[in-house]
C-alpha cells in the first residue's frame, strides 16, 4: 500500500511528505512479512551450518546480482526517501537481502560469544532507522561527486557510517532524552 502513496519532494518536506506515511506503510508491510516468517525462521537454528552458509551465499549473489542488473542511471534505491526506482528490484532486493541478513544472525546468533553490539543493534533497530535518513542522504550528496567507486562500494559505506552515527545518536537520547523513543528510563540490557 505505501508505493502506491503519493511521495511529493518539494522544499517544504525536503525528500517526501513531512509525516512519510508512505514510507512507515513500506516498513510495516516489511514488520508484518517478518512476523508471519517468524515461526518458519526459528526452525533454521537446527540446521546445520554449512547449509546456512551456502543458503546465504546464494542469496548474498542473488542480491548482489538484483541489486547490479537493476537501472540506477537516476537514483539510489532508499527507502527511507521511498526512492525505490524499481519497485520488483527493490522488492527482490529486499526479501534476498533480508533473508540473507537473518542468516548471518542466526550463525551469529549460534557461536559460543558475547552479542552486545546485536543486542543493542536489534533493541534500537526503530530508532536507527527514523535517524538514518539524514546520515545517508548527507554522505550520499558527497560520495556520489568524490568518488569513483561503484555504487555497491559507496552502499556499503553509506550504511556502515550511517548505522555507527545513528548508534551514537541513539545511545546519546537513549541517555539524556529516552522519553524521545518511548523509553522511560535509560537503563538497556547488558549481556
Amino acid at each position: 500500500m505505501g508505493f502506491c502513496l503519493p511521495h511529493h519532494n518539494n522544499v517544504l518536506t525536503q525528500n517526501g511528505n513531512f509525516l512519510s506515511y508512505d514510507i512507515a506503510f513500506v516498513a510495516a508491510g516489511f514488520m508484518l512479512i517478518g512476523s508471519l516468517v517468524k515461526p518458519y525462521i526459528k526452525k533454521l537454528v537446527d540446521i546445520k551450518n554449512i547449509y546456512l552458509i551456502m543458503l546465504m551465499i546464494f542469496l548474498g549473489l542473488l542480491f548482489i546480482c538484483g541489486f547490479s542488473f537493476t537501472d540506477y542511471t537516476h537514483e539510489f534505491m532508499l527507502m527511507a526517501n521511498a526512492t525505490y526506482t524499481n519497485i520488483p528490484a527493490f522488492l527482490f532486493c529486499s526479501l534476498t537481502g533480508s533473508f540473507c541478513t537473518i542468516l548471518a544472525g542466526i550463525l551469529i546468533y549460534k557461536l559460543p560469544i558475547k552479542k552486545r553490539i546485536l543486542n543493542f543493534l536489534g533493541q534500537n533497530t526503530l530508532a536507527i532507522f527514523l535517524l538514518h535518513r539524514h546520515i545517508v542522504v548527507a554522505f550520499l550528496t558527497f560520495l556520489q561527486t568524490n568518488t569513483t567507486l561503484s555504487r555497491l562500494s559507496i552502499n556499503t559505506i553509506i550504511t556502515l557510517i550511517a548505522l555507527i552515527i545513528s548508534s551514537l545518536l541513539v545511545v546519546l537520547i537513549n541517555k539524556y532524552a529516552p522519553i524521545m523513543f518511548g523509553k522511560t528510563n535509560t537503563a538497556i540490557e547488558k549481556d
